[in-house]
């Protein structure tokens, strides 16, 4: 699933809240690692430029290719396992947004396999 479209942060992280609470109740196994894989866009050099940091922090670059849209901007997929419970994992949202905005680029949302 992916968090995306949202107009505020505020929005995304309530959204975020509401979706943990519901996997609780319904998933077993929020305790166990996962892949999340983090959607970001941006001009070329600048999407090639966070994936090198993003691979430095951790993250494996799944892909990175140009758009088919008006602005022919790129698409950056990166992943990381991690537990998605961890009262961490809602602070990704405000980081991934800062490591975008470092590198003029817009953090779109993550996606996860349940």
């Amino acid at each position: 699933m992916q968090l995306n479209y949202f107009k505020s942060l505020e929005m995304r992280r309530k959204a975020e809240t509401k979706l943990l609470e519901l996997l609780g109740a319904f998933a077993d196994n929020l305790h166990e690692p996962r892949e999340v894989t983090f959607w970001f866009f941006g001009e070329e050099y600048d999407v090639y430029r966070l994936a090198a940091i993003m691979k430095e922090k951790g993250f494996e670059i799944v892909s990175v290719v140009q758009t088919q849209t008006a602005h022919d901007e790129f698409l950056l997929i990166g992943a990381k396992w991690m537990v998605v419970k961890d009262d961490s994992f809602l602070d990704l949202t405000s980081a991934m947004d800062d490591l975008a905005s470092a590198y003029n680029c817009r953090y779109d949302g993550h996606e996860m396999e349940l």
